[in-house]
C-alpha cells in the first residue's frame, strides 16, 4: 500500500515510517522542511526505495493535503506540536486541531481506508476517572497540548460517528531512543532534569509510559483497510514518579535526592514558573501542565490494543533505560550523568 504520512520527521513518525516499511508499505510523506528527512530516518535504516515522494508542506493546508492524496491507499496522521512549556502554546493551537482537521476531513472526503489518527491519552483527563478505556468520552483537560489533542479527537470522532474509517490511537506519555526533535523533548527533559538534580521533589501520582517502537507496531497494524471506525488506547505502564526516580537511580547508580513534596505546592510553583515564561526567554525546570499530569493521570486500559494488533509492551525500565542510552550517544546525556562510561550494551534499534 501506498501510506501518506503527515509528522514523519518526528519522534513518532520516523519509527513509524520504519514500522511500515518493514510491513512492505511505500510511504509519501509530508514534511515542513526536506532537509530533515534523511537524518530522521537514518537510525531506522529505512531504504530510500520505500519513500516514494516527499511533499513540502503544511499539515494545516487542506489544498496541499488533498494534493497530496493522490493515489495514495492510506492515512497516518502523526504531525503535532508537543510541548509542556507555555511559551509554545501559540504554536500549539494554531497547529494541532487545524490540522487534525485538514488532513482527517481530506482523507473521508477522497475515500480513503484506513485512516489512522494518533491522538493522546491526554484527551480523557479532567473527568477524575481512575481508570480509561478508548470508548470513553473525551474529559475536560487542561494545559494547551491538552486541550489541543481534545479538540483533534473531538474532529475525529464526529467522523467516525458518521461511519469514517478512522483508527484513533491514543499513546500514552511516549519514551525511547532516536528522537530527531534533537533538544528536547518532554520525555528527554524530564530525564535530563531527574539525572542532573534539577527537580528535587518527591512528588504523589504518576503517568503513562509507552515505549515509540510500540506505538509505531500499532500504527502499522491499523493499516488494514475495511475494519471501519476504531479506538486503541496504548497507555503502557502506569509509572510513579517516586517509580521513575527509582528506575533512574537504578539505571544510572547516581544518587539522586528528592524531598517529599505537596502536589499543591508544586502546581502552584508551576503556575509561576509559567508566568515567568511568559516574560523571560529562559524555560524553568517545569511548569504548572505536568504536575496537573501527575495528578489526574489514570492507568489506561490497553487490553484492545494489544490483542487485536498483537502488541506486547516492552517493560517500562528497558524504555528508560535505552532512551538514556541513546542520549548519551548523542551528546543530550555525558557519561558521568548517565552513570556510565560508554552506552550499555543492547540499544534496541527499530
Amino acid at each position: 500500500m501506498l501510506v501518506f504520512l503527515t509528522g514523519g520527521t518526528g519522534f513518532v513518525g520516523s519509527h513509524t515510517v520504519a514500522a511500515l516499511t518493514r510491513r512492505g508499505h511505500r510511504v509519501r510523506l509530508l514534511v515542513r522542511n526536506e532537509d530533515r528527512v534523511a537524518t530522521a530516518l537514518a537510525p531506522h535504516g529505512v531504504p530510500a526505495s520505500a519513500i516514494e515522494s516527499v511533499v513540502v508542506g503544511n499539515a494545516t493546508d487542506r489544498t496541499v493535503v488533498e494534493r497530496s492524496l493522490s493515489g495514495c491507499d492510506a492515512v497516518v496522521h502523526a504531525a503535532s506540536v508537543y510541548s509542556l512549556d507555555v511559551a509554545a502554546a501559540t504554536k500549539i493551537h494554531r497547529v494541532n486541531a487545524p490540522a487534525a482537521n485538514a488532513v482527517l476531513h481530506a482523507a473521508v472526503a477522497a475515500n480513503i481506508d484506513p485512516i489512522v489518527y494518533v491522538s493522546s491519552y491526554v484527551t480523557y483527563l479532567g473527568a477524575g476517572r481512575s481508570s480509561i478505556h478508548p470508548d470513553d468520552p473525551v474529559g475536560t483537560p487542561k494545559g494547551a497540548y491538552a486541550l489541543s489533542k481534545a479538540a483533534g479527537e473531538r474532529i475525529a470522532r464526529a467522523l467516525q460517528e458518521q461511519g469514517a474509517p478512522i483508527t484513533s490511537i491514543y499513546p500514552g506519555t511516549v519514551w525511547g531512543p532516536h528522537d530527531p526533535r534533537g533538544k528536547w523533548s518532554d520525555s528527554q527533559r524530564t530525564a535530563y532534569l531527574l539525572l542532573r538534580g534539577r527537580t528535587p521533589f518527591a512528588l504523589p501520582g504518576g503517568f503513562p509510559v509507552v515505549d515509540v517502537r510500540t506505538i509505531a507496531s500499532a500504527i502499522a497494524a491499523s493499516v488494514e483497510p475495511g475494519r471501519g471506525p476504531r479506538r486503541y488506547l496504548l497507555g503502557g505502564h502506569y509509572v510513579t514518579w517516586q517509580e521513575l526516580t527509582a528506575m533512574a537511580r537504578d539505571i544510572t547508580g547516581r544518587r539522586i535526592v528528592q524531598i517529599p513534596t505537596p502536589l499543591a505546592m508544586a502546581k502552584a510553583t508551576g503556575r509561576t514558573c509559567d508566568a515567568l515564561r511568559r516574560v523571560l526567554p529562559a524555560r524553568p525546570p517545569f511548569g504548572y501542565e505536568g504536575p496537573w499530569y501527575l495528578e489526574v493521570s489514570p492507568r489506561t486500559d490497553d487490553s484492545r490494543a494489544l490483542s487485536e494488533l498483537g502488541l506486547v509492551h516492552p517493560a517500562a525500565r528497558q524504555t528508560i533505560s535505552d532512551q538514556i542510552d541513546w542520549m548519551v550517544t548523542t551528546g543530550l546525556l555525558t557519561a558521568r550523568q548517565a552513570g556510565r562510561v560508554q552506552p550499555a550494551a543492547g540499544l534496541v534499534h527499530s
